[in-house]
């Protein structure tokens, strides 16, 4: 089953706790969709893509990271970006899927605070 919620929804916590939440797979595919259109989506204050034009450079030069700036994801997102400060481990479980259709990986500087705890993740944020 491909069950989602409302990205509206995501917010409402019907768990007893938020890494509980995030663990469920309607959970887990929203936040992957809001990521994804996040990157897709995007732009500058001259309406240009951000994060479209980083992701086709990594195709055409066989890269393997995309660096995320968090202060976009939170102006966008701020659902998601609130949760992944709070429970990065179960956040960065659902963008796998994304990023498993590029064959990319994907890092983010902002999580510098984690970078013992996560290293490196494959398709995933770090």
């Amino acid at each position: 089953m491909d069950e989602e919620i409302s990205a509206e929804a995501l917010a409402d916590i019907k768990a007893p706790t938020l890494q509980e939440w995030l663990l469920h797979p309607p959970v887990r595919r929203t936040i992957a969709r809001e990521f994804r259109t996040f990157l897709l989506e995007y732009t500058n204050e001259i309406g240009e893509s951000v994060y479209g034009a980083r992701i086709n450079n990594l195709g055409e030069r066989n890269l393997e990271s995309l660096e995320v700036d968090y202060s976009h994801l939170r102006a966008t997102r701020a659902t998601v970006a609130k949760f992944l400060v709070q429970c990065p481990a179960e956040v960065l479980k659902a963008p796998t899927s994304i990023c498993a259709f590029a064959n990319i990986d994907i890092r983010c500087d902002c999580l510098a605070s984690y970078s013992s705890q996560f290293p490196y993740l494959r398709s995933n944020l770090s």
